[in-house]
């Protein structure tokens, strides 16, 4: 897949609990009316290795028009290569395909009022077009002379 734009989010710091379950879910609205497709990437410190693809799952990353892809990762902060903070990815092959994030801690009611849950809307990623040539057809080869 030709992904023309990218989309990086700024580092996000998640509240920190050990033994919460925290769910990160990167969603992509088709705002056009052409289908297109997303991947997603989360990224933690302190490698900065991806700790979850959506490439990774089949069949995954097509947006029809006025639709929305959802894709995450969810399970303890610690595990794995998520920590207190992530940075993430997201490549579209359309501006018409407009991400969000949102960062969901499971936690008790009684939690709710001291707990700050972080998101990410459309205007807080930073925006490239990537590089991109159209690479013309080689042409067809003709029938051998004797």
């Amino acid at each position: 897949m030709i992904y023309r734009h990218e989309y990086l989010s700024g580092v996000v710091h998640v509240p920190s609990s050990s033994t919460l379950p925290i769910t990160i879910t990167a969603m992509v609205v088709n705002r056009g009316e052409i289908g297109g497709f997303a991947r997603v990437r989360f990224y933690a410190p302190p490698d900065g290795e991806p700790f979850f693809d959506s490439s990774d799952e089949p069949d995954v990353g097509f947006v029809a028009p006025g639709k929305v892809f959802e894709s995450g990762w969810a399970g303890l902060q610690g595990e794995g290569a998520f920590g207190q903070t992530c940075w993430l990815r997201i490549w579209t092959t359309s501006l018409d395909l407009v991400p969000s994030v949102a960062f969901l801690p499971t936690f008790e009611q009684s939690e709710f009022d001291t707990t700050v849950i972080p998101s990410v809307q459309p205007g807080d990623f930073a925006v490239f077009e990537l590089p991109f040539r159209v690479v013309p057809p080689e042409p067809p080869i003709g029938p051998v002379e004797q």
